[in-house]
């Protein structure tokens, strides 16, 4: 029985570089800063501008109704 052999022991496999999952994690970090401080954009444009509503004191109180025939 020959001890050297083509199968590979448990410590001759390949691992994963230490610094890899730390670049992937500064990567995600750093988008996550971007996406949280990028301005809000502006509304979508409508193709009619929306007329403000008139304030409470600009609203003039409706006339009375119009006197009877033959009343002074």
């Amino acid at each position: 029985m020959s001890t050297h052999g083509s199968t590979p022991r448990v410590d001759d496999e390949p691992k994963t570089p230490l610094w890899l999952p730390a670049v992937g994690l500064a990567f995600f970090v750093g988008l996550a800063v971007v996406w949280a401080t990028l301005p809000e954009p502006p509304p979508p444009a409508t193709a009619e501008p929306v007329a403000a509503a008139p304030s409470v004191s600009a609203v003039r109180p409706a006339a009375p109704p119009p006197l009877p025939p033959g009343h002074p």
